[in-house]
């Protein structure tokens, strides 16, 4: 799994198709690169919704947790530049969590 460098962010954000489900907000935008190179993935957990960076750390590992997961079942699930962005102000289950991405993922696919 890669990872999306800071100057692919800002692109991702503005351009990106936004799917929506409570607490998950995933930004996909197509590779402007490539097509045979491999989805670069971001996670974000934004300061104003969680306070502590232990919680914000958190989140973000339990969201790398559920992509790897995916990732080892379905190899080419992810296409393009996605961002996972979490809007919650409270820290939820894994199992929660996990839940929301997949229904995002599912929505993507349609």
């Amino acid at each position: 799994m890669d990872t999306l460098s800071a100057p692919e962010f800002l692109p991702t954000l503005q351009k990106g198709t936004r799917f929506f489900t409570h607490p998950i907000l995933l930004i996909n935008y197509a590779n402007p690169l490539s097509n045979a190179q491999l989805a670069k993935i971001g996670f974000t957990v934004p300061k104003r919704y969680l306070k502590k960076a232990v919680h914000r750390n958190r989140i973000k590992r339990v969201m790398r947790a559920v992509v790897q997961e995916m990732l080892k079942n379905q190899p080419k699930i992810f296409t393009g530049w996605i961002i996972f962005s979490y809007t919650d102000k409270t820290v939820l289950p894994f199992e929660v969590i996990k839940n929301a991405m997949l229904q995002c993922i599912q929505k993507m696919q349609e």
